[in-house]
């Protein structure tokens, strides 16, 4: 039994090595990339149920691109047949060896990247689990476009469009992404049934535009079979647009304004091994140029700690480059600060720079458990911050038209602006008319979304510095 495991799993890696390109096919790999700044750099967050087979789509991408060898074709062959994971091959080149197939607690953020023609894609992988939604979350606020892998195999669409799932899209629509991509996955084990294609797309659209989560123009919908990589480079049929069509066509560009102040939520912090402190984010405003930064130029709030830049990497910390604006993943190596830097600090430069325990923002609220009332605390979510504890400490609510006075409470489904206090530490946030990646926020509690929304104002420590460069 185990052997003809083995020999259905290596017919699979067969099959799959058929289809990858010979190496000039004009594929460019990320060290070959020297010029980020010049192109479109977007990010995709993936999302859907475990077992929908995201991992494996994202992986057929890279190999259809060569951008993965056939070693590493073959280890991961030799993984899945030592979890007895049939046809999970491909998605072990985007998953960690030992993580999300083992369901550890880890996302992989921005651990895979590609082009295709004018643009440059980082590909987000949200996990599909319940439990992990922060996970999720901390990924949805990066991304420019939603892709939502659906299966199409009998029953597993019923069984896994779940409340999960629902929650992703709500997620992913609170976070400021406006286009989706909806792929029904694994169509060749329904013989690319065209009624079984047009039912869930049917079920799936009356869920999103009813609830109002994304425009119908805005919504694309694609038959493909990521295992076997059919319409994801190229079509299975002409009447069907492949994936790659899709993204090179559609009309969407990073978020944030390069002209604007910069600031970039930091992600990650590390020491290298040459003793330098590395910050590593994505640019959500403005631009940074390493050659034109001195000591006083960049403030990371909200601890004001002015650090030093010494060199700029794009592309995963490989490649040096001189500038990066909204949209690109940077590595800023500078020298050692006066205090320790956590994620969710922001690297800024001019206008006023935030530094808050308290703010004012306009709430949705999704799941509340029976009355929201003066005093509820939450987990908040804002960019690549996380805080285990804020308050609600007033709530005014919006009825015929105009926010009236104090209330004491609101109900699930409605609108509240509410005021917010952090008390433990202080944090850099924005409004969300000057800066929208800085100032879309979560509220969540017991494991489920309690509200969403968008900061309004923010009320300045009286100690904090002001930008005037």
């Amino acid at each position: 039994m185990e052997d003809s495991k083995k020999r259905r799993l290596e017919e699979e890696t067969d099959a799959i090595l058929t289809k990858r390109p010979k190496a000039d096919a004009g594929v460019h790999c990320e060290a070959d990339v020297r010029m980020l700044d010049t192109r479109s750099h977007l990010t995709m967050l993936f999302m859907g149920p475990s077992g929908s087979g995201k991992s494996t789509i994202v992986g057929q991408i890279l190999l259809l691109l060569g951008l993965v060898s056939i070693e590493e074709l073959q280890e991961n062959e030799a993984l899945a047949i030592a979890d007895d994971r049939q046809g999970r091959q491909l998605a072990y080149i985007i998953d960690n060896k030992e993580d999300d197939h083992r369901l550890n607690d880890e996302m992989q953020l921005g651990n895979a990247s590609f082009e295709i023609k004018s643009r440059t894609f980082t590909v987000l992988d949200a996990p599909g689990q319940s439990r992990l939604v922060p996970k999720m979350i901390k990924g949805a606020y990066e991304a420019d476009l939603g892709i939502l892998v659906i299966s199409a195999s009998d029953g597993e669409f019923e069984q896994c469009f779940s409340s999960l799932t629902q929650e992703h899209l709500q997620l992913t629509s609170a976070f400021g992404v406006e286009k989706l991509i909806v792929l029904i996955n694994k169509m060749d084990t329904v013989l690319w049934s065209t009624a079984r294609f047009e039912e869930i797309e049917e079920k799936l659209s009356s869920f999103l535009f009813l609830k109002n989560y994304f425009h119908s123009e805005n919504v694309t919908f694609l038959p493909v079979s990521g295992l076997h990589g059919d319409n994801i480079e190229m079509c299975r049929s002409g009447t069907v647009r492949s994936l790659f069509d899709v993204l090179e066509a559609m009309d969407l560009v990073p978020r944030g304004d390069a002209s604007a102040p910069f600031r970039m939520p930091i992600i990650q912090v590390y020491t290298n091994e040459d003793g330098n402190h590395v910050i590593y984010g994505r640019v959500c405003s403005g631009t940074i140029k390493k050659h034109d930064y001195k000591h006083d130029n960049l403030v990371i709030m909200p601890y004001q700690e002015r650090p030093k830049v010494v060199a700029l990497y794009c592309i995963k910390g490989k490649i040096e480059v001189d500038q990066a604006g909204p949209g690109d993943y940077v590595s800023i190596h500078i020298v050692p600060p006066h205090n320790d830097i956590h994620p969710g600090a922001v690297l800024s430069s001019g206008g006023a720079l935030s530094r808050t325990k308290s703010f004012t923002a306009e709430l949705r609220f999704l799941k509340t458990p029976a009355r929201m009332y003066n005093g509820f605390n939450a987990m908040l979510h804002i960019h690549s911050l996380e805080v285990h504890n804020c308050e609600i400490v007033e709530m005014k609510k919006f009825t015929n038209g105009s926010w009236s006075g104090r209330r004491r409470f609101v109900k699930e489904g409605e609108f509240a602006l509410c005021r917010i206090e952090v008390p433990e530490n202080y944090i850099s946030i924005e409004e969300i008319a000057n800066f929208p990646q800085l100032g879309e926020l979560v509220l969540r509690t017991e494991g489920y979304t309690v509200a969403v929304g968008n900061v309004i104002s923010w009320d300045q420590d009286e100690d904090v510095v002001m930008a005037g460069f």
